[in-house]
């Protein structure tokens, strides 16, 4: 597995739960869980892993690219979300890749409303499927 660098708290466990074989993220650990938890002493900054803006719903990485499945509470912020889950990794894969879904579609074969990638060589690119508006 490559080396993550810097990018907070959330990249680091993206990397972690890379490195152990990622899964279905729906049950965070205890300290994920309790937002009234104090800060761990030395993590970095970064975004928030308990918020009511976004949820992690699954991750995989295989041969140099990272997938994260996420469902935004509110469609207009999807691609920041996306933008703030990819940074951290940036130069530690080949491309990351995010779907987006909204709130309760990202399980059951849902189609994502958006995917947004990243590369080394093209940047970020974004893909509106279109599909999941009310």
């Amino acid at each position: 597995m490559r080396r993550a660098r810097g990018g907070g708290l959330v990249g680091t466990l993206l990397v972690a739960a890379a490195a152990v074989g990622c899964g279905d993220a729906r049950e965070p650990g205890p300290e994920a869980r309790d937002a009234s938890a104090p800060a761990l002493a030395g993590a970095p900054d970064g975004p928030e892993l308990v918020n009511d803006a976004w949820r992690i719903v699954k991750m995989a990485t295989a041969h140099g690219i990272f997938t994260i499945e996420v469902e935004v509470q509110d469609p207009e912020t999807a691609s920041d979300v996306a933008r703030e889950l990819i940074a951290p990794l940036e130069g530690s894969y080949d491309e990351v890749l995010v779907y987006i879904y909204r709130t309760g579609e990202g399980a059951g074969g849902n189609s994502p409303m958006k995917r947004v990638q990243w590369t080394a060589g093209g940047g970020y690119d974004e893909l509106d499927y279109g599909g999941s508006d009310p």
